[in-house]
């Protein structure tokens, strides 16, 4: 474990998967034509004990 706990950016990894699976379904109907899609999803800023505010 690191000390402090570092900040890091969360992945939808939920959503991620979920448009995959639809992406490769839609894929297998459509048999011979290509599915190309640009997917763009929101990460999350998780901060933990390595960000603190700036003293002015």
């Amino acid at each position: 474990m690191t000390c402090p706990s570092l900040t890091t950016i969360g992945q939808p990894i939920g959503k991620m998967a979920t448009k995959a699976v639809d992406m490769l379904l839609k894929e297998i109907e459509l048999k011979d034509q290509c599915v190309t899609e640009n997917v763009r999803m929101e990460p999350e800023l998780v901060i933990r004990e390595s960000t603190s505010r700036c003293s002015v």
